[in-house]
């Protein structure tokens, strides 16, 4: 998933989108979140587990792409999680097709 760009966005940037995501294992699921300039170039990303990730208004702090924690960058993020039921075919179904 990418975000719409926002041109000339640049100090306290907004975004106002937002991302929905489905995944059978929440604490094995990786989201990156990546911020990049108008060249497609990274800037800035920070990498978490989904299954840690507490809902409610949270503050990720921003790496370099060395790895680094950059000094007063955060990104504003709300975090909505819940449960539900496999809609599409039955559990068992889904974990032999996830037994490879």
């Amino acid at each position: 998933w990418r975000s719409h760009r926002v041109p000339r966005n640049g100090l306290n940037a907004a975004f106002n989108e937002t991302a929905h995501v489905i995944v059978a294992e929440p604490r094995e699921t990786l989201i990156r979140i990546s911020i990049v300039d108008y060249d497609n170039k990274e800037l800035a990303y920070e990498t978490a587990s989904l299954g840690t990730l507490r809902n409610g208004y949270r503050c990720v702090h921003l790496r370099s792409l060395l790895g680094t924690r950059i000094e007063r960058c955060f990104l504003f993020v709300k975090v909505a999680a819940e449960s539900t039921d496999n809609l599409w075919m039955p559990t068992k179904e889904l974990y032999r097709q996830l037994q490879l």
